[in-house]
């Protein structure tokens, strides 16, 4: 690789790698050209230069996002497949993530698209986990169900992170108490 090539790439990871920041704080739809040449202390002229619009690095970022996530839930799941472990495994890489999976959960529906489709993607991964741990124990949930409920539960603990827990980590607070409430969900649909 030349140089030039050599420092076009530097900068556009610059570019990326000052973007998770800021969106981690920000938020994706919150975040403006200015604040992102701002981050990696460019011009606009050099930002427009490595990304079209604005919305292909939410775009890109979302999808790294997701596969980095979904590479870490692949080799902390992988150790054990009971639904306890792969629910805990969950729980420990949206933690990892929290200060940028809040932003997925809140402004998702209202992202490009792509980012949404890449979202998606993303919790299809892990459901996909998911439904084995519920095969491989030979449950009576119906899956779908258990999933969304799963899901929906996350996402408004998330959503609302400010009036459950605005001292730390969601996830941390409650992260015992996630994983008894399916348990407990997975119990009785067992005894049917």
């Amino acid at each position: 690789m030349n140089k030039r090539k050599q420092q076009k790439e530097q900068t556009r990871k610059k570019i990326f790698d000052n973007a998770l920041h800021t969106y981690a704080q920000k938020g994706f739809l919150n975040t403006s050209i200015d604040d992102l040449t701002k981050s990696a202390g460019i011009s606009h002229g050099n930002f427009f230069i490595h990304y079209a619009k604005r919305e292909a690095l939410i775009i890109k970022a979302i999808e790294e996002i997701g596969k980095s996530i979904y590479e870490r839930f692949l080799e902390l799941a992988s150790e054990e497949m009971s639904l306890e472990n792969i629910l805990s495994v969950h729980l420990e890489v949206i933690q990892e993530n929290e200060a940028i999976y809040y932003y997925l959960v809140t402004e998702g529906p209202f992202l490009p698209e792509e980012a949404r489709r890449a979202i998606f993607i993303l919790q299809n991964g892990i459901s996909h986990w998911m439904k084995k741990a519920i095969d491989t124990e030979k449950t009576k949930l119906e899956f779908h169900y258990f999933f969304n409920m799963w899901l929906g539960n996350l996402h408004y603990y998330l959503q609302n992170r400010d009036m459950f827990s605005p001292d730390k980590s969601v996830i941390e607070k409650y992260r015992d108490d996630f994983i008894k409430m399916f348990k407990l969900f997975e119990r009785s649909e067992k005894h049917e």
